[in-house]
């Protein structure tokens, strides 16, 4: 892992009002109305080399523990694929990236499913 280049995370979403429960561990339910049309959109925004200092978790309690003042947010995205993944109204979200911060793919999707929502506004 060390020697990589480049890592896939995968995130598995249901939007069917419910869901088989054998899953529960490895997809997310989300029953709520979602435009997939607007969270396509949404996600295909993180492409690219940006600063995601707003999506990563814990940045200030990490560089307090390490004795550091400065950690880099810049990472670059390489690719977002949402894909449809089995049956009924499952989806798949596939970000294949230099590096990541902590939780930040986690903060990201969550993020684009609030817009999808009408949650947050697209800008």
């Amino acid at each position: 892992i060390a020697s990589s280049q480049k890592k896939l995370y995968s995130y598995r979403l249901c939007f069917d009002p419910a869901m088989n429960p054998l899953e529960r561990h490895v997809r997310t339910h989300v029953p709520d109305v979602v435009d997939l049309e607007l969270l396509r959109r949404t996600l295909e925004r993180y492409q690219g080399r940006h600063d995601f200092r707003a999506f990563s978790g814990m940045i200030e309690q990490n560089q307090r523990k390490k004795g550091t003042d400065f950690t880099d947010t810049v990472r670059n995205v390489c690719s977002v694929d949402f894909v449809k993944d089995g049956v009924g109204e499952n989806y798949r979200v596939d970000f294949v990236l230099e590096g990541a911060l902590y939780k930040m793919v986690r903060n990201m999707v969550g993020t684009a499913l609030d817009v999808s929502r009408g949650v947050l506004e697209e800008e």
